[in-house]
């Protein structure tokens, strides 16, 4: 009898349970104990579709939200990006031809990889991208738009790794002299970002950047920090010129290949 009762009792809470769950889904079951009104009568539950529809407006007040943030920062990035013209890491500038920048760089110039022969010509439909190592060890890595956006350099990296490098304050001391006060920083501040205006017509002209990541010992003394000054714009519509171009010339070489006639 014991049995049979417990048995009894489990499932009146299984129900009890089952029915306070539907109440609280919007469910036409009649929870054990419902809100009622002021005159007494039991309150309707809220439908599942009302529930629903609040929740897409939340989602979609949120993401109306942070893309109204998003275009704030963005026009303030712009702003500051017009004062921030002719960016220069080791004399190295966006758009230089390889040639203006070999030149810039020779007389600390230890070596250049890949090396080059006498009748090296750069790739026809593609950027090209050479590492120059300098005298203090440093290097500087420079990528060349293809020959159809000018073989103009796209994208710099600066990389020093130091022996007894200066504490990391200071040589954010330094940044900020030279660039000003970063857009953006991530990773506890060892990641700084400035952002420039592109070459390249884009919304608020950005699509370019600079960027200094830095590396700490665990006494904070900067032990290495790379400086990447890139114009992804520029670079995105060279690699669209080149694609082009390259389809039109393998257009040409099937053209070629075709006869004018039947011959035997």
């Amino acid at each position: 009898m014991l049995a049979n009762s417990l048995s009894t009792a489990r499932r009146w809470s299984r129900a009890t349970a089952l029915a306070c769950a539907a109440a609280a889904l919007g469910s036409p079951m009649t929870a054990p104990a419902q809100a009622t009104t002021d005159r007494g009568a039991a309150a309707p539950a809220p439908a599942a579709s009302t529930i629903g529809e609040s929740i897409r407006a939340a989602q979609n007040a949120g993401v109306a939200e942070r893309q109204a943030a998003r275009a704030e920062r963005e026009a303030a990035w712009a702003r500051a990006a017009q004062g921030r013209v002719d960016i220069a890491v080791r004399g190295a500038r966006l758009y230089q031809s390889m040639a203006e920048l070999e030149a810039v760089l020779r007389a600390d110039t230890v070596s250049i990889n890949p090396e080059r022969k006498a009748d090296w010509k750069p790739p026809e439909f593609a950027p090209y991208t050479e590492t120059l190592r300098l005298t203090d060890g440093s290097e500087v890595s420079a990528t060349f738009a293809s020959p159809q956006s000018g073989a103009l350099v796209g994208a710099i990296g600066y990389v020093q790794t130091l022996r007894d490098g200066p504490p990391f304050e200071r040589l954010v001391e330094e940044f900020v002299k030279r660039w000003g006060p970063p857009d953006e920083t991530h990773a506890q501040g060892t990641w700084l970002t400035w952002h420039l205006k592109s070459r390249v017509a884009t919304p608020h002209s950005l699509g370019a950047l600079l960027r200094a990541v830095i590396n700490l010992d665990p006494q904070r003394q900067v032990t290495r920090y790379t400086v990447y000054l890139t114009d992804h714009s520029f670079l995105r519509q060279d690699e669209a010129r080149a694609f082009e171009a390259r389809r039109a010339e393998q257009a040409r070489q099937r053209d070629a290949r075709r006869s004018d006639g039947v011959k035997f």
